[in-house]
């Protein structure tokens, strides 16, 4: 954009010119003769009053809306088509759930748990989730960094557990667990290692009972906001070093050391744990060694094969859950832990647990830990969720999410459950597998409790080792997010109108960065009045009611061919007449949209701009672009320019065809695009009597 251009005489003269002719006003002389009249000013007293009237008044109508909102699926389960979702919201739900079992019962070793919580996980939220989400595709369940959060938090409130032989949650201690929780504790021993490992679920499910807590006041006030605080940057790399932490935790399972490392909390404990397993190295399991190299082999060439083949192949392979059936197959026809000591999943007990109320002494004791879990869980679930709503042209109600995550840990903190997000790998599988609705979550909940109530047991000889390397190839994404670096280092060292002619001007009050992108994107719909997503979803269900239209007249087609006794070909048509009134149901499910064929953003303002800024600069253009209008910008500073061109934000303008998108001026971006639509309507261009006035926020 900052190379310089020869123009001709002729080029220059061809060229729209403006002048302006008026006085030169000092700030007293113009306020002087454009003094703006008094409005009187509301009392607070009477500001209190009247918010409180507009808040607590009531309708049936109101009421209805309040409830539907709250409770989504009381709005699209009376909605939901049969004939168009159901086949595949089961498909869907059955593809996560070969994903979800695995997942769940390797994430249950991130929280220190064992493995058959992480089944109880992959149940209990999941199901409450869908009765009160609004994302269609949301994969909610347990999640490898919350995860891990959940188990250092934990740690740190009960300290390291007591020295044994034996592994820290060995068969056992499961049993003595479950049979406690169903039996009112009549049968918990006295045993040191089972009351620590009864004591660390009591403060899990505490821990997960705050979490919601926290979630649900957070959606109660509106604080939906706070993510914005959280850039993306900042997630990406958090999750990226949380990766780091859960690749060092599952080593003791990989080499067959969980005896011998334990677990460090607080500063410098990823240096102490690697210091112990160096000096234990001489330790390991060599039969737990051959399963982990066996299984990462299979499954990241399983994945390498299916990503690369996924056009060919119509179906998601569930790699993970071959690993599983292979890993507890060949564990349990050679009794690799009686002959050779391999650390294995142990008792896993058929049915429910039993609820309880957690004690919340441990939750109390946590609080700080809960409130950074309830954030960076919310943030995460509520970017993807966003993500695919978009895809999929519908929108989210992100208090409302917040309210479902608060919920949904709420309610399982009760059932032996620890804290539950979004994962973005079984997300992209609701959604390839043809996921329509929050029924594909229900779907996947019902095979969930038919293992928890039969199939259970046969997890029992599952390796950890297994488990371990199955999170250890899951991280491969994360990992991958190094590669952000060079680009953030090269784009940031730091890390808004009156119509004219079809022409909003947008001004903002402040520069765009992070913290207010999201409100800036907002601001420009409601202030443009367009919501593209809106709009493109109601451009599918047109499509959609066009198709059964034709569907219906091909019907009557070959109806009426039947009725005259004749046949009726490809090439051959006979007359139809219109649906009159399905095609004006079409027409008014259009959104009225305002004669709009440009947006002008004037950039004065922005001092500087990161990466998120121009994601929703560039996400607005193509958005945009979409239903046929411009974005234009106006008025950049030179550092603002710089960062746009690092981030390739004009070489994607020229991709969805507005080569033209910065100008020096807003006006000259006005007349630019007055001059531009004049041209495609073959128009005389007339701009003499009309002004711009923006619209700021």
């Amino acid at each position: 954009m900052d190379e310089k251009v020869d123009l001709s005489a002729t080029d220059l003269r061809q060229r729209t010119n403006y002048n302006v002719n008026r006085p030169v006003y000092t700030e007293d002389e113009f306020h002087l003769g454009h003094q703006v009249a008094d409005v009187s000013k509301e009392t607070v007293p009477q500001k209190i009053k009247k918010y409180f009237q507009k808040q607590c008044s009531c309708s049936p109508k109101c009421l209805k809306e309040f409830v539907l909102a709250k409770i989504p699926i009381l709005d699209w389960m009376p909605k939901y088509s049969i004939r168009e979702d159901l086949v595949g919201d089961i498909l869907a739900g059955i593809t996560v759930c070969v994903l979800n079992i695995p997942q769940s019962l390797a994430f249950a070793l991130l929280a220190t748990m064992p493995p058959i919580y992480g089944l109880y996980v992959a149940f209990f939220p999941i199901l409450v989730y869908a009765f009160f989400g609004t994302s269609r595709q949301m994969a909610f369940g347990s999640f490898g960094v919350v995860s891990l959060m959940a188990g250092s938090a934990v740690a740190k409130v009960l300290g390291p557990p007591p020295e044994a032989p034996a592994p820290l949650a060995d068969a056992n201690d499961t049993e003595a667990i479950y049979n406690f929780l169903n039996s009112s504790g009549s049968n918990i021993t006295d045993d040191a290692i089972n009351d620590y490992e009864y004591q660390k679920l009591l403060a899990m499910t505490s821990l997960t009972l705050m979490i919601g807590l926290v979630q649900i006041l957070l959606s109660v006030f509106h604080m939906g906001f706070v993510t914005v605080y959280l850039s993306t940057p900042l997630v990406r790399g958090f999750t990226t070093g949380a990766a780091c932490y859960i690749f060092t935790s599952q080593i003791k399972f990989l080499f067959g050391l969980s005896k011998y490392i334990p677990l460090y909390t607080g500063p410098f404990s990823l240096v102490y744990t690697y210091i112990d397993i160096f000096k234990n190295i001489h330790h390991s399991n060599y039969i737990e060694v051959i399963l982990s190299v066996c299984v990462l082999i299979f499954v990241a060439g399983g994945k390498y094969l299916a990503d690369k083949y996924r056009n060919k192949i119509k179906f998601t392979m569930p790699v993970e859950l071959f690993a599983i059936i292979i890993g507890t197959a060949v564990s349990y026809l050679l009794e690799l832990e009686g002959k050779h000591r391999v650390d294995i999943a142990g008792e896993i007990p058929q049915g429910l647990p039993a609820p309880f109320v957690p004690p919340i002494h441990y939750g109390l004791s946590m609080i700080g830990d809960a409130i950074s879990i309830a954030i960076v869980g919310f943030a995460v679930s509520v970017s993807m969720a966003t993500t695919f709503a978009k895809k999929n042209n519908y929108e989210i109600d992100a208090n409302q999410e917040m309210f479902a995550y608060g919920i949904s840990n709420f309610v399982a903190g009760f059932f032996s459950c620890f804290v539950s997000a979004c994962s973005l790998a079984r997300m992209l599988v609701y959604d390839s597998a043809g996921g329509k609705t929050q029924f594909a979550a229900i779907v996947n909940c019902i095979i969930i409790l038919i293992v928890l109530l039969a199939l259970g047991p046969l997890f029992e000889a599952l390796p950890k080792a297994v488990l371990g390397a199955i999170i250890v190839v899951a991280l491969q994404g994360m990992f991958k997010q190094c590669a952000d670096l060079p680009i953030l280092w090269r784009t940031s060292k730091i890390d808004f109108a009156k119509e004219v002619n079809g022409i909003k001007v947008i001004s903002s009050g402040s520069t765009l960065y992070y913290v207010n992108c999201e409100y800036f994107k907002n601001q420009v719909y409601k202030l443009t009045g367009v919501n593209p997503t809106t709009v493109m979803a109601a451009k599918a269900e047109i499509e959609k009611k066009m198709k059964q239209q034709e569907i219906e007249r091909q019907k009557q087609n070959k109806k009426k061919a039947k009725e005259n006794g004749t046949t009726i070909s490809d090439k051959e048509q006979v007359d139809f007449v219109p649906n009159h009134d399905a095609s004006e149901e079409v027409a008014l499910s259009m959104p009225q949209l305002p004669h709009l064929h440009t947006i002008i953003i004037d950039c004065g303002t922005f001092n500087f701009i990161d990466v998120n800024g121009v994601t929703v600069l560039t996400n607005l253009a193509m958005d945009y672009k979409k239903i046929g209008i411009r974005v234009l910008l106006a008025d950049c500073q030179g550092n603002v320019k710089e960062t746009l061109n690092r981030c390739d934000y004009f070489v994607k303008m020229e991709k969805i065809e507005i080569p033209e998108c910065l100008f020096v001026t807003v006006h000259d971006a006005i007349l630019y695009a007055t001059s531009v639509n004049s041209e495609n309507q073959n128009e005389p261009m007339d701009i003499k009597n009309e002004s711009s006035v923006e619209t700021k926020f």
